[in-house]
């Protein structure tokens, strides 16, 4: 993307931050984890100053371990390697490690790593989602629950 778009992007992205909100029943789950000691990570494409802008709006960037964005990792998504940079930074088990997205970089990215993955698709058709392979498909946050 040329540098002048980027730029427009933030920028709207900035004066728009008032309309980003957490989805329904997100924040259940972040509690309910924070609650049970686990890890908790965010890997975004977004730029680390979008990012933290964001989470700070919304009030849960304390939730949050460690924030890994896409212009901190030389191979963005779908590459694995911001999940290989997780899972180095709090030495835990590839096979103790869950990656909840919703998109199927996400998906394509914890194949890559041969990590479990969880697709929340928010109630919206995503056309074939079993081809992505995800290990569970969730259509809102609760469902994971039952993974």
């Amino acid at each position: 993307m040329p540098l002048e778009l980027i730029t427009l992007y933030k920028k709207i992205s900035d004066e728009n931050i008032n309309e980003i909100k957490v989805f329904q029943d997100t924040l259940k789950v972040i509690e309910f984890l924070a609650n049970e000691n686990k890890i908790i990570t965010i890997y975004t494409g977004k730029d680390w100053h979008r990012a933290k802008k964001i989470l700070s709006y919304l009030e849960i960037d304390h939730y949050f371990d460690y924030i890994l964005t896409s212009d901190k990792v030389e191979y963005p998504k779908p590459h694995p390697q911001g999940i290989f940079q997780i899972i180095k930074k709090f030495d835990v088990s590839p096979s103790k490690t869950l990656f909840i997205g919703d998109s199927a970089y996400d998906v394509y990215s914890s194949n890559a790593a041969k990590i479990d993955s969880v697709l929340v698709t928010w109630k919206k058709s995503m056309g074939q989602v079993q081809q992505l392979k995800p290990k569970y498909i969730c259509s809102t946050p609760l469902e994971l629950f039952k993974c």
